[in-house]
């Protein structure tokens, strides 16, 4: 039995939606109230004692960490559809995904920033301060947790963007896909970083600065999984800080 405790749909949130729905897993999802703060209150915290989210409840165990879970659904319930079966396309899986990955904060603050207000930023991150128990924040979640990310870290989580931006139209350009021959995981966590910045960041994935990745993404979001997702959780994706 498959759970997926959530908030709303940030791009952790969207990879490990979209590959189920991939695989064909069946898995009930668990709506979390994040603006509630309720990832920091019983029962959730008994699945992530740090307020981790998403969550995947898989036969009981917590698995706290969104790529190591979307690993495990490739491998448990992909059946091949979504990592190469052999060792080196694995690796060329994880390569990725280590792309990805680093590149989460800076697309979380930089939506995080434009698609809400200042007053309402506050509001959160002043009852996000009032939790007892939680970890300090670390990474480009501490930029926003202290004051208003200045000019300069916007600046430079565009930057981190960009190369990540480079680095995909740089492979699009030999292969398909990002990883072998064959849509995979890799894809997917990709696409649900990216698949918002045509809006929020259009002057980087254009038609004509990023034509392969413009395409790429314009590929994977006719995929029948993928437009059932979008389809429940129409709008921005990213993810509040802590």
């Amino acid at each position: 039995m498959l759970e997926l405790h959530h908030g709303p749909a940030d791009p952790d949130t969207l990879k490990l939606m979209i590959a189920l729905g991939e695989a064909g897993a069946e898995c009930a999802s668990v709506a979390v109230d994040v603006a509630g703060l309720a990832q920091w209150r019983a029962p959730h915290r008994d699945l992530g004692p740090n307020g981790e989210l998403p969550v995947l409840v898989a036969d009981g165990d917590a698995l706290t960490d969104p790529t190591s879970a979307l690993q495990y659904v490739a491998e448990a319930y992909g059946g091949g559809r979504l990592a190469p079966a052999d060792a080196l396309g694995w690796y060329d899986v994880q390569a990725w995904l280590n792309k990805v990955d680093p590149v989460r904060g800076p697309v979380n603050l930089l939506g995080w920033h434009l698609t809400t207000e200042p007053a309402e930023r506050s509001r959160y991150l002043g009852a996000l301060a009032t939790v007892d128990g939680r970890k300090r924040l670390a990474g480009w979640s501490a930029v926003v947790e202290d004051a208003e990310a200045s000019e300069n870290q916007l600046s430079v989580a565009r930057d981190r963007i960009g190369e990540l931006v480079a680095k995909i139209e740089a492979q699009l350009a030999k292969s398909e896909w990002l990883a072998g021959d064959d849509y995979s995981i890799a894809d997917i966590a990709a696409f649900s970083l990216l698949q918002g910045l045509p809006r929020l960041t259009p002057e980087l994935v254009d038609a004509a600065h990023a034509p392969q990745l413009h395409a790429w993404l314009a590929r994977i979001a006719e995929r029948p999984a993928v437009q059932a997702v979008l389809a429940a959780y129409p709008g921005d994706h990213y993810a509040p800080p802590g």
